[in-house]
Order: C-alpha cells, then sequence, then structure tokens
C-alpha cells in the first residue's frame, strides 16, 4: 500500500508524465485520489500539496459508493471540491490516481476543451454520472488540470481510502488562501 509520509506527489506525478513524449507539465496543486469498495462500506482518500511539497490536505472519509467506480469518482470530486473551496480557482492541478479510465477522462476533457467532439470520446459509468458533471464543473474552474495513472499499491491516498474510521487533516488550507502562483515561482 502506498505510504503517506514523506511522499512529494510533483515527483510522482513528473515520473509518469515524463513517459509521453513532448510532456512537461507544472502544476500549482497535485493531488493523489484514491477511493476503496468493500460492499456495504465504502471510503475515499485524498491527499493534496503544494509545488514545494506542502500538505495542504488529507481527508481520510466513509461513504456509502454503489462500486468500486463511484468511490474512484467520487474520491476526486470531494478533492477537487475540497481543494478549490481554499485556493485560487485560476489554478494548475496534477493528479495522480490509480484508475485508469478516469485519468483517462480527465486529460480527455483537458486537452478537448478547444475540440467540439472531445466528449465523445470520454466513456464514463452509469453510476457515476452526477460525480463526473461535477468534476468538468470544478475542472473548468481550473487553470489547467492533468492525471496520470499509477499501480494501486503506490497510490499514497490507498491507505486512507481504506481506513476504518474517518478523518480530515488541513496543513496550510485551513489558516490561509493560498497564492497562485507561489512566489518564488512568479518570475519564471
Amino acid at each position: 500500500m502506498g505510504d503517506i509520509k514523506n511522499i512529494v506527489l510533483r515527483e510522482i506525478f513528473e515520473s509518469e508524465f515524463s513517459q509521453y513524449p513532448l510532456s512537461n507539465y507544472v502544476g500549482d496543486f497535485y493531488m493523489a485520489v484514491d477511493g476503496s469498495f468493500r460492499g456495504e462500506t465504502s471510503g475515499l482518500g485524498v491527499i493534496i500539496e503544494t509545488y514545494q511539497g506542502e500538505n495542504v490536505l488529507k481527508i481520510s472519509q466513509q461513504e456509502n459508493f454503489p462500486d468500486s467506480n463511484a468511490a474512484e469518482y467520487g474520491a476526486l470530486k470531494i478533492g477537487l471540491e475540497t481543494l478549490l473551496g481554499f485556493v485560487d480557482q485560476n489554478c494548475r492541478i496534477g493528479i495522480i490516481t490509480d484508475h485508469d479510465r478516469l485519468s483517462a477522462n480527465i486529460n480527455t476533457i483537458s486537452r478537448g476543451r478547444e475540440r467540439m467532439d472531445f466528449e465523445d470520446r470520454i466513456s464514463v459509468p452509469r453510476t457515476v454520472k452526477k460525480d463526473w458533471k461535477a468534476i468538468i464543473k470544478f475542472a473548468d474552474m481550473c487553470q489547467q488540470v492533468r492525471s496520470v495513472c499509477i499501480k494501486s499499491k503506490e497510490n499514497p491516498a490507498h491507505r486512507l481510502a481504506n481506513l476504518v474510521g474517518g478523518y480530515t487533516i488541513y496543513g496550510n488550507a485551513e489558516n490561509q488562501r493560498t497564492e497562485i502562483p507561489p512566489p518564488s515561482r512568479i518570475v519564471r
């Protein structure tokens, strides 16, 4: 299972994203999400960090999802909704997930906004239609959103999604709005 200590999400994202030719992406925030379906109970895990690796937020939450797809999409929806409540909405977000279809759908909407037919190339399970509409709404608020897919056991949010209890830990998000871009990157 993914360890949630001493993980810099940006490094995970960049190592996966660099496998694609002509790809470079710098996010203001990086988010690892995971959903877990366990029959009667389900859970979700979300970890959000700044570009510098500073903890913004960790969520472990019990939910009632009908299947594993709904748990994965639900985790992303809650992560985006929570993050956008604390930061300027004109931010760039790198998303780490272990659900290949969700990752592909995020990248399709992100790259396809200028194309009229991008919605025809998205396949969304019927149990997640409502959450998918919310995800699109939140993604449209951002300057850019990109996603990578990793193995489940490497996902830092996996442990949070499988906790029996649930909690939310705020890093710097509760105390202040995070400046976009961070002062150290304004002049780049």
